[in-house]
């Protein structure tokens, strides 16, 4: 993503730069997303707010920011639920992408890997001393 806001500095260097005729670029325009999603985000994942366009934020009593967010992709909202975890709750998503998009997509992942086999049980803590 490319964020022109971002911009500390410019300066006007003698190389140039042509594009080729069968670039593809992309541009998320947030007011024309027909999905939206709509998460509550714990202090610690504000980041969002910064990283992502979105359409409105609200700042709630309990410390946390609710955020309508444009989802052009089922695949983006489930990576950001994932990697969000618990930082985020899922306040309002369009059927579309499902009825729990982050839960779903957390069984995808885990279903990749091969199951193992139980753990072997723990032994005594070397910390808490003998046991009686």
């Amino acid at each position: 993503m490319f964020r022109v806001d971002r911009i500390h500095d410019v300066a006007l260097l003698d190389e140039h730069f042509t594009r080729s005729s069968d670039a593809n670029i992309a541009v998320v325009d947030p007011a024309a997303a027909d999905q939206r999603a709509t998460l509550d985000l714990a202090p610690d994942a504000r980041w969002v707010i910064g990283q992502y366009p979105h359409h409105s934020t609200e700042e709630l009593a309990d410390g946390w920011t609710r955020i309508v967010l444009p989802v052009t992709a089922t695949a983006w909202l489930e990576r950001l639920l994932v990697r969000l975890g618990p930082l985020a709750r899922i306040v309002d998503v369009p059927t579309v992408f499902g009825h729990a998009p982050s839960a779903d997509a957390a069984r995808r992942i885990l279903g990749r890997y091969p199951a193992s086999s139980t753990p072997e049980p723990a032994g005594p803590d070397p910390h808490e001393g003998p046991t009686a």
